[in-house]
């Protein structure tokens, strides 16, 4: 990101990736759970009843 800041090219080409580093960090912002534990979770498969039995 910063080469395209600090490099001589049009302004399109300089805010590009800063551009859409904002929008990827919107994105995560938006699906990012309410409990950050939530990430580090391992998640065990649900065994019904009638399957451990």
């Amino acid at each position: 990101m910063t080469t395209h800041i600090i490099d001589d090219g049009p302004v399109y080409q300089e805010i590009s990736a800063p551009l859409h580093l904002v929008i990827m960090l919107g994105i995560a912002a938006a699906n990012w759970p309410a409990d950050v534990r939530e990430l580090v979770r391992w998640r065990r498969p649900a065994v019904s009843d009638a399957a451990a039995g």
